[in-house]
């Protein structure tokens, strides 16, 4: 009898072990995310934060560092449509988990030496600049900026140039992915001698300039408008510019140059009529889906939003195909003075903007 009592408690005490074991391991994985982020279960408006063994900057794949590190907390916590932004004084990452209508969650992140912290709060569409739009911008009143300031118009140009790094900077911060700028239009030829060499040359120089940029900052750069037109050694600037920023991964930066909507329709008309003249393809071929494969823009996402600066309100021929749905914001800046804060408002506008594009809301 004492035999078989040792036996039962030695059964009872190696099931005590085995519970013992089996009890922590379900937990591990929650207690571990827990405890690395230095914070409770379902707790989502504490600071969280863990010693990296390297800075996030000087890793080889900063992104994805970023990601995984999300994705754990997101898993954990059960937060969907997560922003991030980053402190404007440390990275300069900003990512976005998934589109939607609306971000419900906003995530922080800081770094300061080896530690990045996530600051993860409830957010809503105005603080988080939740919808982040393709955007386009008509860049106006560079020459009236410099007059008013006593200055001849070419010097508005050389600030406005200065200012479209700026805010391709800021854009992507916000989480901007595609940017385009109209710079010279198939208009702008009609201006004086003077004043188009002049932009012709600044043009010339920003495409240096531009290039060097790109590479810091990943931009993808692409020009649209009608090539032909301009010299060639600025033709092979724009080639030598695209093929070296084709493979980056940052901002998707359009430039307009020589550039005119209705020129840009008539020459994709001429290609469809060029096509089925040599019986490439047939009349039930032409879709508007074909039909854009055909214009500048090809492989671009329509612009959700269009900004024009110095208070003008009219398109000026720019896009007429792709602006079909695109919201507007005019604003009375001159584009040198065009800002960040600005760019934010413009955005704000657009999140309170209901986009139906022909239908009627559900009631």
């Amino acid at each position: 009898m004492e035999h078989i009592m040792k036996k039962f408690l030695s059964l009872i005490l190696t099931v005590a072990m085995c519970i013992s074991i089996i009890i922590p391991a379900a937990a591990s994985e929650a207690d571990e995310v827990a405890e690395m982020y230095e914070m409770e279960a379902l707790s989502i408006d504490e600071l969280i934060s863990r010693d990296l063994e390297e800075p996030y900057s000087e890793r080889s794949n900063y992104r994805e560092a970023v990601e995984e590190d999300l994705q754990i907390i997101e898993d954990y916590f059960g937060l969907q449509n997560v922003y991030i932004h980053t402190e404007e004084e440390s990275t300069e990452f900003v990512y976005e988990k998934q589109y939607s209508e609306k971000y419900t969650d906003f995530i922080k992140v800081s770094q300061d030496g080896e530690a990045v912290t996530f600051d993860i709060t409830e957010g809503d569409c105005l603080n988080t600049l939740c919808m982040m739009p393709d955007g386009t911008i008509i860049l106006d009143g560079n020459g009236r900026w410099a007059k008013s300031k006593g200055m001849p118009r070419n010097y508005g140009h050389v600030q406005g140039a200065k200012n479209v790094e700026v805010i391709c900077e800021e854009a992507y911060k916000m989480g901007i992915q595609y940017l385009t700028v109209y710079a010279f239009s198939t208009e702008n030829w009609n201006r004086p001698k003077d004043e188009v060499d002049a932009l012709m040359k600044l043009l010339r120089n920003y495409m240096k300039t531009c290039l060097a940029t790109a590479k810091k900052n990943r931009m993808c750069v692409r020009v649209l408008g009608d090539k032909t037109g301009l010299d060639e050694d600025i033709r092979n600037r724009i080639a030598q510019l695209e093929e070296a920023t084709k493979d980056n991964d940052g901002l998707h930066f359009q430039i307009a140059l020589n550039y005119g909507g209705r020129d840009e329709i008539i020459r994709a008309v001429k290609k469809a009529a060029g096509r089925a003249a040599n019986g490439e393809i047939a009349e039930e071929d032409i879709t508007e889906d074909y039909f854009s494969s055909l214009l500048d823009t090809c492989g671009l996402p329509e612009p959700d939003l269009l900004i024009r600066t110095c208070n003008e309100q009219r398109i000026s021929n720019f896009l007429l195909w792709q602006l079909a749905y695109t919201e507007f914001y005019f604003t009375p800046l001159a584009w040198p003075d065009f800002s960040k804060e600005e760019l934010a408002k413009a955005v704000e506008a657009y999140n309170h903007r209901d986009r139906r594009y022909g239908r009627i809301e559900e009631e």
